[in-house]
């Protein structure tokens, strides 16, 4: 640990507290393995090219302590829960709540393990030392299973109530596991909802979800970040996709200082689809949106699209990385990534690297990437009819997000993005 900083030191030191106490309360081979891991590979620097432009030093300038254990009431759950027709489940600081849940939670099975060797059942496609810190942290997996020919058009609504540190430059550090398994000739949508109990008390909260979707299997998945301004969040998900199965994603990400997800696809069926979507905004000043996308072609005669778009404003930075590989035996694959940047100051930055690697000959795949401000000669044509500067630019601004909301299949939720992005833009 020569060369390494006293933040970074100091950081290491406490998860290793936290793993210490965690594997006195459920010893974990498993677990054991993974922290070893984050030893090895330690705290990533700009060296590293995935992390060259996303700044740590601040969120290392924390002390990092274990999560505690907080009630909530049915009033104060009812507050931070979105107002949608959905069988609901709550977890607190990365815990399942059966007391604000619903009983009934209609063809969806959920299971909650908390054994001494808890496993998913799939490995990570990437790994990097936070998702090895969760795999290490975490002792609490929620399974969610949808049987055989069930057709379940009521969502599941996961909502993730965390509670931060009151203590200054201290984060509780809270973990998610989740594993969504849909079997074969199954339909099903699943809403996940991360937010903070307080707007000024701050968390780490990071996440992995694994999704496996069989034959001829459907699902619809969104995927909503709200945190508060001084939380920080890293979120995994893998998904393993069959034979004649569909994979419709919107992922949403506003709340964070900094807000960091990387999504890996293996699609591993015949004539599959993949659509994928997301939505960076930054609101907080120097805040970070960190957006990466791993989708991996292994069959042929599959669809794969992308539409990712970022707003960064106040001195904030955006980050996407896109990666589509086509392996040799994924003939007459087609897929396109869009990315699509807007910043609304000079002092904002993104950076914006899209990449094919393509390994097959008969096939189409494509990718673009643009950045730029608001049009100041649009703005000038909507004052010129009376419109004011600010409401003029705010609706350029939402006709940057039009394409991309009208894309989420439930018009409550359309609205509910809508008025949490103008929220951001007041701020």
């Amino acid at each position: 640990m020569k060369n390494l900083s006293k933040n970074t030191i100091k950081t290491l030191n406490d998860w290793n507290k936290i793993f210490k106490k965690k594997q006195k309360i459920f010893p974990s081979i498993q677990a054991n393995l993974n922290w070893k891991n984050v030893e090895i590979l330690g705290i990533p620097t700009k060296r590293n090219k995935n992390w060259q432009y996303t700044p740590l030093e601040k969120f290392l300038d924390n002390n990092f302590v274990d999560v505690k254990n907080y009630n909530l009431s049915i009033k104060e759950r009812n507050f931070f829960s979105l107002k949608l027709h959905a069988y609901r489940l709550v977890f607190i600081n990365g815990k399942f709540s059966s007391l604000l849940s619903d009983k009934h939670t209609g063809f969806w099975k959920i299971h909650i393990r908390n054994q001494k060797n808890n496993l998913l059942t799939k490995k990570p496609i990437i790994t990097d030392t936070f998702l090895y810190l969760i795999e290490s942290l975490g002792r609490e997996i929620v399974k969610i299973y949808l049987p055989k020919e069930k057709i379940e058009t009521t969502p599941l609504y996961l909502l993730h109530i965390n509670q931060g540190s009151e203590q200054k430059k201290t984060l509780t550090t809270i973990n998610y596991r989740h594993q969504i398994e849909l079997s074969e000739k199954s339909y099903g949508e699943i809403i996940e909802h991360f937010v903070s109990k307080n707007n000024l008390y701050s968390h780490f909260n990071s996440s992995r979800t694994s999704i496996i979707i069989d034959n001829y299997a459907t699902l619809k998945y969104v995927k909503l970040g709200f945190e508060n301004k001084t939380s920080y969040y890293f979120g995994y998900n893998d998904i393993y996709i069959k034979y004649n199965s569909i994979f419709n994603s919107n992922n949403i990400m506003l709340g964070s200082k900094i807000n960091r997800n990387q999504t890996n696809v293996k699609i591993n069926g015949k004539n599959s689809n993949l659509t994928m979507n997301s939505l960076l905004m930054t609101s907080a000043k120097d805040s970070i949106r960190d957006y990466s996308t791993y989708i991996e072609h292994n069959k042929s005669y599959c669809k794969s699209s992308q539409l990712n778009k970022t707003v960064i404003q106040k001195n904030g930075i955006g980050i996407f990385n896109g990666i589509i590989k086509v392996k040799k035996c994924a003939q007459k694959t087609n897929s396109k990534m869009i990315n699509k940047n807007l910043l609304l100051d000079k002092s904002s930055k993104i950076n914006t690297k899209p990449q094919l690697n393509i390994y097959a000959d008969d096939i189409k795949c494509t990718h673009s990437s643009t950045t730029g401000y608001v049009d100041k000669q649009q703005i000038l044509y909507l004052q010129s009819r009376g419109i004011s500067y600010k409401k003029a630019k705010k609706m350029l601004i939402f006709s940057f997000f039009s394409d991309f909301i009208k894309q989420i299949h439930c018009k409550n939720l359309q609205k509910i993005i809508s008025s949490n992005v103008y929220k951001n833009l007041k701020k």
